[in-house]
């Protein structure tokens, strides 16, 4: 995540789904940034559904409206904003930056852990999404992801999972079923399950010794955020 994405259409989803979450479960929160220092691609503009409160304010209007502030001037974008405007009740949030330093990487987790270690769910948004094999510690722009056993860790300390993950360039249905494959794999999580959106995607672990909330959050997103989350399971 960097403070520049904040307030994109993929944030409104994020949050919407989050909140959802929050409300169908009960469960508490804790969002690991992984924040990455900003760059000049122009990435993260993508605010334009802000203007349009006809087509997106229905899903969750008092998230909107929230978001919408960002139109105001002297308003700056960071993520620091979802914790002073609430927009997922009583979450919890480690805010530390993350470099691409291996060592640094090793103490922001270990942090992380302990900042968030009360909470049930805990939701990881890289700005990319899961490391592929290609991908290792220490290299340049290693930061923009999350590896395997770093989510094992935290599902293995018994937190339930959600990850941000941006759809690379191949087919939609193979990247959906690779993710739930191998969650279920490096987590040995019995059901998994993945949101898609019309660009990125949200993988999802439960812990199976939480009660299930699936039915009612897939009646709930079907309900507020209709056609906005494709969702895909995996039980074994």
């Amino acid at each position: 995540m960097k403070n520049q994405y904040f307030g994109d259409v993929n944030d409104y989803r994020k949050y919407g789904l989050l909140r959802v979450i929050q409300r169908t479960s009960g469960m508490s929160i804790g969002v690991c940034w992984m924040l990455t220092e900003g760059d000049a691609t122009g990435q993260g503009e993508n605010r334009g559904f802000l203007k349009e409160p006809l087509k997106w304010r229905h899903h969750d209007s008092e998230l909107f409206d929230s978001l919408q502030k960002l139109d105001n001037e002297g308003i700056e974008r960071t993520t620091e904003l979802a914790r002073a405007w609430n927009l997922i009740p009583k979450a919890t949030y480690f805010q530390s930056l993350l470099t691409d330093d291996a060592g640094q990487r090793e103490t922001y987790m270990a942090e992380a852990a302990a900042a968030l270690k009360a909470t049930d769910l805990v939701f990881f948004d890289p700005d990319t999404g899961l490391a592929r094999k290609s991908v290792s510690r220490g290299r340049s722009g290693s930061s923009r992801y999350i590896f395997w056993d770093e989510v094992a860790t935290a599902y293995g300390e018994g937190h339930s999972i959600v990850i941000y993950q941006h759809f690379p360039h191949e087919k939609r249905p193979t990247v959906v079923s690779s993710l739930m494959e191998q969650a279920c794999l490096n987590l040995g999580a019995k059901t998994v399950d993945v949101l898609a959106t019309s660009n990125v995607a949200f993988l999802m672990a439960h812990q199976p010794h939480r009660p299930s909330f699936r039915a009612t959050l897939r009646a709930s997103l079907s309900d507020a955020w209709r056609g906005e989350f494709k969702w895909s399971c995996l039980e074994v």
